[in-house]
């Protein structure tokens, strides 16, 4: 079985989503600023969302990135 893990620590993904909720009003246009991938927004905010609850750890955040990756 092969390990899978994001690229992005749970403090990286705090900040980027409360970057995203303080200052930009689309996905697209956060996932352009930061030049990844729409669904990779998807993933930091979705992520970012359960950690502002205090609810992520790093088995969370490999979960949510599984989900948007299964290219």
């Amino acid at each position: 079985m092969t390990m899978f893990s994001s690229p992005y620590s749970p403090e990286t993904i705090q900040e980027m989503y409360l970057d995203y909720v303080n200052n930009y009003l689309t996905v697209e246009v956060f996932a352009e600023h930061y030049n990844i991938r729409v669904q990779t927004a998807h993933f930091i905010i979705n992520a970012g969302r359960k950690a502002n609850g205090g609810a992520i750890g790093s088995d969370y955040a490999t979960q949510v990135w599984k989900e948007y990756h299964n290219d």
